[in-house]
Order: C-alpha cells, then sequence, then structure tokens
C-alpha cells in the first residue's frame, strides 16, 4: 500500500494491518544521496566497503554523475565529501518508507506514561 497525492484531501490508502499508516515516497534518480553506496539513506563507513568491493566495475549505486570512469577514486572522494550525509538533510535514497502511527497509539502511550507516574506518586507517600 502507498500513500498518494499533494492536498490532505488527496491522500490515498488503507491502514496496514498493525492500524499504522505506511507512506512510500518515490525520488527521482537525480535526487539520489550521492555516496550512499549502500542504500541506506546514509553516507557512512558501511558506504565505504560497497566502494572498495566494487573498485574497477562500470557501475555503482547512486554515485555522482560527473563520474563516468569506472569505479575508482573519484568514487572515494565522492562519499568522502558526502559523508555523514543523510536522507534527511534534503537529499535522498531512490525510495524511503516509513511507518506513521495512529493518533490514538500516542494517547495510549500518553495514558501509560501517566499512569506510571501516578503509581510512582503513591508509592512515595507514607
Amino acid at each position: 500500500m502507498a500513500v498518494t497525492g499533494v492536498g490532505d484531501n488527496e491522500f490515498l490508502g488503507v491502514h496496514s494491518e498493525n492500524w499504522a499508516y505506511e507512506l512510500e515516497l518515490e525520488l527521482n534518480p537525480s535526487d539520489a544521496l550521492i555516496g550512499d553506496y549502500n542504500g541506506d539513506g546514509k553516507v557512512s563507513a558501511a558506504d565505504y566497503t560497497v566502494w572498495r568491493d566494487h573498485v574497477g566495475a562500470s557501475s555503482l549505486d547512486n554515485r555522482d554523475p560527473d563520474n563516468s570512469e569506472p569505479v575508482g577514486d573519484d568514487d572515494f572522494n565522492s562519499w568522502k565529501a558526502h559523508y555523514g550525509g543523510s536522507f534527511g538533510q534534503g537529499s535522498g535514497a531512490n525510495s524511503f518508507a516509513a511507518a506513521v502511527p495512529e493518533p490514538g497509539s500516542l494517547a495510549l502511550a500518553g495514558c501509560m506514561l501517566l499512569a506510571a507516574v501516578v503509581v510512582a506518586a503513591r508509592r512515595r507517600m507514607p
């Protein structure tokens, strides 16, 4: 299931089995996070190992479009320049999905927290 649309009234979809909505964003390949060679939405040390394993290969996911030669030093420099970047910083992976909790779940969590505070306060009373 994917939620689609632009405005609040245009979103379509149904609840999943756990009553949470699933939101899936599809981004243009040009919006890919350069250096995120394993596609996990962040540029980290794990991407270095993917780069190392592909040195000399003709292609690599999420590489800088300016790098047209076989995978090598230019791709390492792109990874290094973007190290620490993540999807949340305005760039993105090709696809990102996240579950959005229902307001009822948040209310239930708040009630449980309130109950825990009341029980702790009663235990302190003589």
